[in-house]
Formats: structure tokens, sequence, C-alpha cells
């Protein structure tokens, strides 16, 4: 998404998600939808996630490349931002916490084997 003239990058990693979840009741990712109960908050909450998230991804990408230099999001990128561009920014953020919930395992087949008397078993 650009922000500021600049594309920014979020990541819902265990590191964003242990940061999302302090801003929550009993700081339980569960009660996340009490995050958007009034309008003013929901715009704080949502810029407080963006934040929380992009340095989830600049975090990230700085573990990878010890050369990369982490550029982080601030409160002061979002001071201009209309209510469109917070909405935009609010579906990008629920996307990124869709996929960084999918969890992709891989897994080898289980080998059956066949029995004398015909019944498979499995090995």
């Amino acid at each position: 998404m650009i922000i500021k003239g600049k594309e920014r990058h979020f990541e819902f990693n265990v590191q964003s998600h242990k940061e999302i979840s302090m801003l929550c009741r009993d700081n339980d990712i569960a009660n996340i939808g009490e995050l958007y109960k009034n309008s003013l908050d929901s715009v704080a909450n949502i810029i407080q996630m963006a934040i929380i998230m992009n340095r989830g991804y600049e975090d990230h990408k700085a573990y990878d490349d010890p050369t990369y230099t982490p550029e982080y999001l601030t409160d002061d990128d979002f001071r201009f931002a209309s209510y469109q561009q917070i909405r935009e920014l609010e579906q990008v953020l629920n996307r990124v916490m869709i996929e960084g919930r999918e969890t992709e395992i891989e897994t080898e087949p289980v080998k059956i084997k066949s029995s004398k008397n015909g019944e498979q078993a499995k090995e």
C-alpha cells in the first residue's frame, strides 16, 4: 500500500500478533472486535495496528537481511490521511491478518500396507 508516496508492507507474525493482542481487552486478540466500537477509537486502533504490522514486516526483513535498515511507519505518517484511506488500510490489514493466520504444513503421505487377511494397516 502506498503511504506518503512510498510502498509500505505489513506482516502478521508472532511479533505483531503479540503487540496487537496487547491493544485488546485482557490482552486477548479474540477481543479485537472491541477495538472498532466507536469511529474515533477505530481510526486510532487501525493506525496502531498498521504501525505494528509494518514493524513486523520491517523487522522480519531486517532479520532475513542484516544489511537492511528498517523504515517504520509512525503516527505522523497518518496525520493527514482521509477516512477513505484509513478504510482502505483497514481492508489491507484484514487481508494480512487472514493470510498470517493461515498455516501451511507439509506432511508425508501415510503408507498403507496390506495385511495377509486383506485388511489395510497404517505404517
